[in-house]
């Protein structure tokens, strides 16, 4: 698959990423609000196991997701989950996710500790009311 937008292409992960994604996995910050930093065999397993024909990634990875989820795949609706009540719950409610629930002590924190699990959504229809919205301010801004 590939999904490709002016500023991003997206496409499935291949054997040869591994280096590219210990940068991601292995790096502290990056892993702060997920779980404990991965070394390069382990990084190799989940890009075996996991993610080759997956994707991740941020703002505009996800927008490009969302599109091709609701376009392409015609999903019905699309969730996520974080424990990092900032900068991932912004990025969920700047993507048009709705906060769904709150399952309080549910996981434990990379420093082993209980953590709340934030559970958010988006619906066809409401990814749909957003895209024209936005394209009626873009009309409207043009006048």
């Amino acid at each position: 698959m590939q999904v490709e937008t002016k500023r991003l292409l997206l496409r499935d992960f291949v054997p040869e990423d591994a280096a590219d994604l210990y940068e991601i996995l292995g790096d502290e910050e990056t892993m702060k609000y997920c779980e404990p930093v991965y070394d390069m065999v382990r990084t190799e397993k989940f890009l075996t196991d996991f993610c080759i024909g997956r994707h991740g990634g941020v703002a505009a990875v996800c927008r490009a997701l969302l599109d091709y989820a609701f376009g392409r795949k015609r999903a019905r609706k699309v969730f996520a989950e974080t424990i990092d009540a900032g900068r991932s719950v912004r990025l969920m409610e700047k993507l048009g996710m709705k906060r769904e629930g709150l399952q309080r002590s549910q996981v434990k924190n990379p420093a082993g500790e209980w953590a709340d699990l934030y559970l958010y959504g988006i619906l066809r229809e409401e990814k749909e009311g957003e895209e024209k919205r936005g394209e009626e301010k873009e009309g409207s801004q043009g006048a």
